[in-house]
């Protein structure tokens, strides 16, 4: 999502020519052209997204046709928390969300429909991981940025 990280690799290592673009998905379109790309790929981003049909529509439009989005973000049931949602509710009588929203994997295909996608194939990957405690969950997220960023975030009681 970085500048350093889009340029981290020389050019060298590719067996192509490669053009990188640092960007907003939900402002695609005032950095590349309608029609201009052959593929897009976004890797685990498109969950923070504010307005994710209308960045899925920007990125079908700079697509060429029969061009390739490749996708992959975090959705669904991503870090379930009913342990901890369990715990707060005892500790604090209501829980307060730890990480963003999610898209439900369900509304994928739907939302890629709707943006103008044919020939769609949406995959779901569930991995389990597991941790000796919350304390080592909450230290990984804080380091990979995901914490929740929603403003005015409360606690919501039962």
């Amino acid at each position: 999502m970085t500048e350093t990280t889009l340029n981290r690799d020389p050019d060298s290592e590719f067996e192509v020519k490669v053009e990188r673009v640092h960007g907003d998905e939900e402002n695609l379109m005032k950095i590349v052209s309608p029609d201009s790309q052959e593929a897009v790929v976004s890797c685990l981003s498109l969950h923070w997204v504010n307005d994710l049909p209308g960045a899925l529509v920007q990125i079908q439009k700079a697509l060429k046709p029969d061009g390739l989005f490749l996708g992959a973000m975090f959705g669904g049931d991503t870090l379930f928390e009913t342990s901890l949602q369990l715990a707060e509710v005892e500790r604090e009588g209501g829980i307060s969300p730890h990480i963003s929203p999610m898209t439900d994997t369900r509304d994928i295909s739907n939302l890629l429909g709707r943006a103008g996608f044919t020939m769609l194939t949406v995959d779901i990957d569930e991995v389990k991981v597991a941790y000796p405690s919350m304390w080592e969950v909450m230290e990984d997220l804080q380091d990979m940025g995901e914490g929740n960023a929603v403003i005015g975030r409360h606690v919501y009681r039962s």
